[in-house]
């Protein structure tokens, strides 16, 4: 029922990746800026925050009920597909996908976070 530095740093990231996107699909950025070059950067700010946020906790996931990681796995596939579609063809619906797709897992993430208990961290050579 919290939510740690880690989920801080998810947020950031996600939220780059989503202006990213924006400012992109309104012409904001330089003419030089392919649909594949802000999906790969799309793909690495999501990875780099569910490394952030989720890969930690992960051992928490295993209490996680079916459908949550049902719909994350689907969401996670669809995600990675559009943005490999994305890179290799360059094509704005799929980086579009890959934005919803991201910000979709992020909201989802967050809010469980923000709902579960969750064990205490621990630092490594802590004792419990």
């Amino acid at each position: 029922m919290r939510l740690t530095w880690r989920d801080g740093i998810a947020t950031v990231l996600v939220a780059a990746g989503v202006a990213f996107f924006l400012f992109w699909l309104a012409g904001w950025t330089p003419g030089s800026v392919s649909a594949a070059t802000v999906a790969a950067a799309l793909l690495v700010l999501g990875v780099a925050a569910s490394l952030s946020a989720v890969v930690p906790g992960f051992e928490e996931l295993r209490h996680a009920p079916i459908a949550y990681l049902a719909v994350t796995s689907a969401l996670g596939i669809v995600a990675l597909s559009a943005g490999v579609l994305a890179v290799l063809d360059g094509e704005t619906v799929m980086v579009g996908v890959l934005t919803v797709a991201t910000a979709t897992l992020w909201v989802l993430a967050t809010a469980r976070h923000l709902t579960v208990p969750h064990a205490p961290l621990q630092r490594p050579g802590q004792r419990a």
